[in-house]
Formats: structure tokens, C-alpha cells, sequence
């Protein structure tokens, strides 16, 4: 994780049974990309299947931080 240092953003569900939204966190903590956001819903599931309006704005937001240059200007409040 150390050596990812590359633009992304990580969608977890918080009441995701199968992957905890503790994996999602310490994968935010070990990586050294600058810009890397991880947005957090409290109610989503596993799949984030009832989140896709939720999950069309962030990425909407994230590109367009990116092409602006923005790059570590942070992720999304917490749904």
C-alpha cells in the first residue's frame, strides 16, 4: 500500500456484513496517495445498490476536483 500513490476514491457501505468499513480505513491510512477519498455511507450495504445516485455525485465531484487540479482537497461528508 505504501507504493499506491495514485488518484482514487473508495465507496464502503457502513452496514456492509461481508467487508467491515474497517478495511476500507486502514487501507485510506497505509496508502501514500495524496488524493485518495473514501466516502462513507451509514446505510449502505455491501453492493452501495440503493446508493447510485450518491455514489454518481461523488465520482461527478471527484473527477471534476481532479481536472481542476484539486487533487487533495478531501472527500465527502459521511451519509
Amino acid at each position: 500500500l505504501a507504493r499506491f500513490h495514485h488518484p482514487a476514491i473508495l465507496f464502503h457501505g457502513m452496514a456492509a456484513t461481508v467487508i467491515p468499513a474497517a478495511v476500507s480505513l486502514e487501507f485510506a491510512e497505509r496508502s501514500s496517495s495524496v488524493d485518495l477519498r473514501l466516502c462513507l455511507s451509514k446505510t449502505g450495504d455491501h453492493r452501495l445498490s440503493r446508493e447510485r445516485h450518491w455514489l454518481a455525485r461523488e465520482i461527478c465531484h471527484f473527477f471534476a476536483d481532479w481536472l481542476r487540479g484539486d487533487q487533495a482537497k478531501g472527500g465527502a461528508e459521511p451519509r
